[in-house]
Order: structure tokens, then sequence, then C-alpha cells
């Protein structure tokens, strides 16, 4: 099973990370960059897609981590 999608978006407290599905943020952050950085974390350590939004919710870039899963045989 795959992991939640997770997503960056620019809200009035500052930059917020998502995990699709839920309804409220699990994180705000001052900056884009700092929201990226935990973000990116997050996704690399549950093999996510990682969505970051412009402001107005456009999706400004797309990072898949979700090929990283280690190799079974």
């Amino acid at each position: 099973m795959s992991a939640p999608n997770i997503h960056v978006f620019h809200d009035r407290v500052g930059w917020a990370l998502f995990v699709e599905g839920k309804r409220e943020p699990i994180s705000h952050y001052p900056g884009q960059r700092q929201a990226v950085a935990a973000a990116t974390a997050k996704a690399k350590r549950e093999h996510a897609e990682l969505l970051i939004h412009r402001r107005g919710e456009r999706i400004g870039s797309w990072d898949s981590y979700a090929h990283d899963l280690p190799q079974t045989d």
C-alpha cells in the first residue's frame, strides 16, 4: 500500500504541510524553504509523493519518493 501524498500549501499563517486525506495541516512553517525541507524529509521517510503548491493552490513542483522502496525478492 502506498503512503498518502504530502502537500505544501501557503495559508494565512505561512506554509503548511498537509497529508492527503486529513483536514488539518500537520505542521506550519514561516517560510516555504523550511516547509519544503520538512515535507521532503517526511516524503522520503514514508516513500510518498510530494506536491508543492504555489500561492493560489496551483501545483508548482512534484517529487516522487514512492519508488525508493527497498527491493524484495
